[in-house]
C-alpha cells in the first residue's frame, strides 16, 4: 500500500497536449508516489497514452508542467528523465531481437551508466551480474541466454520490464503490458507489477479491468484527454459520474 504522507515523486500541474485542433490531453493533474500503483483507465482514444508519452518526455506538453522528485521536467528531454529516474515500457514490445535476454538488459544498464563500449573487464563484469538481477527480480533468470526473439509474448514483456528496472527507476509507467497475453501470463505478471510498486511509483495504463481492479491503490479514469474520477478501485467501481459515462457511449 503506498507510503503515509509520502511526499509525490512525480506530479503534473493542468498537463495539456494539442495536436493541431485536436486536444488529446487537457488539464492532467496527478500524483505518483514510491510505494504506490496508480491505474490510469479509460476508452480508446481516452489520452491515456499520449498522457504516459508526455510523463516519459517522447511528447512535450503543450500546456502546464510536470516535476519529478521536486524538480521541474516539463521541457527535459527523454533521455535526461530516464537518467533522472523515470523508466517506461511500450504498447509494442521494445527489445533486441537478435540478442540474447541478458544482452538485453545489459544494454540497458550500460546506456543508463553512461559507460562506453569499451568498457574495463571488471565494469562489464558489474555491468552483466546488474543485468542478471534485474532477469531474477522478473523472474526470467531461467531465460539468460536465450535470444529474445525465442521468448514467449509475455516473457518478452517481462524482458522489457528487466530491461527498465536497470536504468534504476524511481517511476515505472507501464503501458499495457497484459495485451496480448492468456490468463496465466496476465496473472504472473500482473503479480510482477504489484510487487514492483514496493519500491517504486508505478503508473499502469490497462484495459484489462480485472487486473487492474484487482492490483491498484488508485485509478484515475480519462474520458476524451480529461480526468473524470480519480479515487480507489472502491471508489471507481461504485461512482455514478463514472457509470454515466461507460453507459453513455464513451466506452
Amino acid at each position: 500500500m503506498p507510503r503515509p504522507q509520502a511526499p509525490p515523486i512525480l506530479e503534473t500541474r493542468a498537463l495539456g497536449r494539442r495536436f493541431g485542433g485536436l486536444q488529446a490531453v487537457r488539464d492532467v493533474s496527478l500524483t505518483l508516489q514510491v510505494g504506490e500503483l496508480h491505474g490510469v483507465i479509460g476508452p480508446n482514444g481516452a489520452g491515456k497514452s499520449t498522457l504516459t508519452n508526455l510523463l516519459s518526455g517522447d511528447l512535450a506538453p503543450t500546456s502546464g508542467t510536470i516535476h519529478l522528485d521536486g524538480r521541474d521536467v516539463t521541457q527535459t528531454s527523454v533521455w535526461r528523465r530516464a537518467g533522472l529516474g523515470i523508466g517506461r515500457s511500450y504498447q509494442r514490445t521494445n527489445i533486441f531481437p537478435a540478442l540474447t535476454a541478458l544482452e538485453n538488459v545489459r544494454l540497458a544498464a550500460q546506456a543508463s551508466s553512461r559507460g562506453s563500449v569499451l568498457q574495463a573487464a571488471e565494469a562489464r563484469r558489474d555491468l552483466f551480474d546488474a543485468a542478471a538481477g534485474r532477469l531474477d527480480r522478473v523472474g526470467l533468470g531461467w531465460a539468460r541466454e536465450r535470444l529474445a526473439s525465442a521468448l514467449s509474448h509475455g516473457a518478452q514483456r517481462q524482458l522489457e520490464i528487466a530491461m527498465a528496472l536497470a536504468t534504476g527507476p524511481k517511476v515505472l509507467l507501464l503501458d499495457e503490458p497484459l495485451a496480448g497475453m492468456g490468463s496465466e501470463e496476465s496473472a504472473e505478471m500482473a503479480g510482477l507489477i504489484r510487487s514492483l510498486a514496493a519500491d517504486h511509483a508505478v503508473l499502469l495504463i490497462e484495459h484489462d479491468m480485472d487486473a487492474v481492479f484487482r492490483i491498484a491503490d488508485r485509478l484515475t479514469v480519462m474520458v476524451d484527454g480529461a480526468v473524470l474520477a480519480s479515487g480507489t478501485p472502491a471508489e471507481i467501481r461504485t461512482s455514478a459520474e463514472v457509470q454515466r459515462a461507460y453507459l453513455g457511449g464513451h466506452a
